[in-house]
């Protein structure tokens, strides 16, 4: 999502070798679907979910910076040379946020999952109501998720998400140092051990 209001289709990754169309029943507008053994992120799927990013946004190739595009810390996205090079073809800034602060930096997280998740639970809930003695197995999922998003997809919700960061608009006084008090801590907890196991003998 962006600070506009304005959402991209989302990408569903299941836990699989080979693509399922069951996967992807009743699921919402453009959806795009990835497969993993653990049903993890992987580098190629990144490049396969920024790939779909430069097709929704319709951005262009150029040596213009047009699109800053923010993102946590894992290693598919800032140790991903493929997804690097093709953001740099576009124009797309990738910044990806410290670690152990997407809690309060990352607007998806601040406002969009928690709808998301919430929404999910009561129509999961619903679901199974309605569907005594059976489980909710992979086929399910994205009718589900699909009723769910829809829920969760509001302008206001993605507005609000970069406004509660100090994201957009800028404002840095949204956040203050006490929010950062545990990346602090481990952050200077493993200065503290990477100097305690450091040799620091010297050799004749």
């Amino acid at each position: 999502m962006n600070a506009a209001g304005e959402f991209l289709p989302p990408m569903l990754i299941f836990k699989c070798s080979i693509s399922n169309d069951i996967f992807k029943k009743v699921s919402p507008s453009n959806t795009v679907f990835g497969y993993s053994q653990n049903g993890w992120l992987t580098s190629g799927l990144f490049v396969q979910w920024l790939e779909h990013f430069i097709k929704c946004t319709k951005v262009e190739k150029s040596d213009q910076k047009q699109i800053l595009l923010l993102l946590d810390g894992h290693s598919t996205h800032i140790e991903n040379l493929e997804a690097i090079q093709l953001a740099r073809d576009y124009g797309i800034i990738m910044l990806s946020f410290p670690n152990y602060t997407t809690h309060r930096l990352q607007p998806l997280d601040r406002l969009f999952l928690k709808s998301l998740k919430r929404n999910y639970n009561e129509v999961a809930s619903t679901w199974l109501r309605l569907n005594p003695g059976t489980v909710i197995e992979q086929a399910n999922i994205t009718e589900l998720f699909g009723n769910a998003y829809l829920r969760s997809v509001h302008t206001e919700i993605a507005i609000n998400g970069f406004r509660a960061t100090g994201l957009w608009p800028c404002d840095r006084n949204v956040i203050g140092e006490e929010d950062f008090v545990a990346f602090i801590a481990i952050v200077e907890q493993s200065h503290q051990e990477s100097a305690e196991t450091t040799d620091t003998s010297v050799i004749p």
